[in-house]
């Protein structure tokens, strides 16, 4: 039942017994573990492909650049976000790599997280502010952003142009199978809100790595490093879970 069923629901059983109904704000929604996967010979075969050439690409990951502090909650971000960013000078000092992304490498719930020095980033924070998941059976990445307001498809040409930095990373710990799944919720989410403000236990508004955060914690995997109010790109790439198998 997802939260708008709830609501109406609980609304219904306030008007029919006269009583006041308590509505959590996510503990009914579905998760990634409702959904039921399968995958097909040829699934299986790709991706145990890709994923031996993925783990003969793993590299360490480079330490984070000196940034302002990540808020764990809305009101220390109304502070944070009014310190100097020092990261956009770091990074436009770089000399920019024009590199493709290996999309060809992609399987389902590989990450790319990435920054663009024009701003239109998704989170304020950290060395990469914007991230999104591949989704084998379109060739597409699911992510959310301000730009829309929504969870929507992005292309793989927007992010070879518009990204100067950027990383590809695989859950590795887990399974195909539940790759495929965390994918496939995350994709269940289209055109819900975007918010970065929202806190991860709200499961009706998105920001660009909650997405795949929430498909994978469903699963059993937590990709947030540091375990905050909020799940950054940053987060996602300095995990345990993930490897690193593509860097400019």
């Amino acid at each position: 039942m997802n939260m708008r069923k709830l609501i109406i629901s609980s609304l219904v059983f306030v008007l029919t017994f006269g009583v006041v109904a308590f509505v959590p704000e996510a503990s009914a929604e579905e998760t990634s573990a409702d959904i039921k996967i399968t995958l097909t010979a040829e699934e299986i075969e790709h991706m145990l492909k890709m994923n031996e050439l993925k783990k003969s690409m793993f590299q360490e990951k480079r330490p984070s650049y000196e940034t302002r502090p990540v808020p764990n909650s809305p009101a220390e971000y109304e502070k944070v976000i009014k310190m100097n960013d020092p990261v956009p000078a770091k990074i436009e000092n770089e000399v920019r790599t024009t590199a493709n992304i290996p999309w060809n490498l992609f399987t389902w719930g590989d990450i790319v997280v990435g920054y663009d020095s024009s701003g239109k980033n998704s989170v304020d924070y950290g060395t990469y502010r914007h991230g999104a998941m591949w989704h084998q059976d379109n060739n597409l990445l699911v992510s959310a952003h301000p730009e829309t307001d929504t969870v929507r498809w992005e292309y793989q040409t927007a992010w070879n142009s518009t990204y100067e930095k950027a990383a590809a990373l695989v859950v590795s710990s887990a399974s195909m199978t539940n790759r495929k799944a965390a994918t496939t919720y995350a994709a269940a989410q289209m055109g819900e809100e975007y918010n970065w403000r929202s806190p991860k236990n709200v499961a009706y508004e998105w920001y660009c790595t909650k997405l795949p955060w929430a498909g994978f914690k469903g699963r059993g995997y937590d990709i947030d490093a540091n375990g905050g109010y909020w799940v950054t790109p940053d987060d996602i790439y300095y995990d345990n879970d993930t490897r690193v198998f593509f860097r400019r």
